[in-house]
């Protein structure tokens, strides 16, 4: 299946297409996050955020993967931005 169709069955609902997707990306956007927030945990906590996020929107979906990829990175940046800033001890 190519990307391409890969996200269309996605946003019409197909849970396999989202798993696909999840899979495909997680990795990355893992190492994006962790890289920034220097915490397994939280960084699993915000991976999943971006594709709760991105669920939520399905229906905004991009046609192509490598829009969805930059739509990925757009989600966990804000989320990034959005965290309180470390307490200074």
């Amino acid at each position: 299946m190519d990307r391409d169709n890969l996200i269309r069955r996605a946003k019409d609902g197909n849970s396999a297409s989202w798993t696909k997707i999840y899979a495909r990306h997680q990795p990355a956007l893992y190492r994006y996050i962790f890289y920034r927030v220097g915490e397994a945990g939280t960084a699993e906590n915000l991976t999943g955020e971006v594709f709760v996020r991105l669920a939520k929107g399905s229906d905004r979906l991009p046609r192509r993967d490598d829009t969805l990829l930059a739509r990925l990175y757009t989600i966990a940046q804000n989320l990034l931005l959005d965290m309180p800033a470390p307490a200074d001890t």
